[in-house]
């Protein structure tokens, strides 16, 4: 479990340096983007 969390962490720490870099816009469509395919994964059977 302490491997899925700090991999977990490891993008999520990756995914705010690159917010940082993209203009605002871009960065939303991507994190929405993100979250529908990460919630079509999560939650198939």
């Amino acid at each position: 479990m302490k491997k899925v969390i700090g991999f977990a962490l490891l993008w999520f720490a990756i995914g705010m340096f690159l917010m940082l870099i993209l203009p605002n816009g871009i960065g939303l469509i991507i994190t929405f983007i993100c979250l529908a395919v990460g919630y079509k994964l999560f939650c198939s059977c």
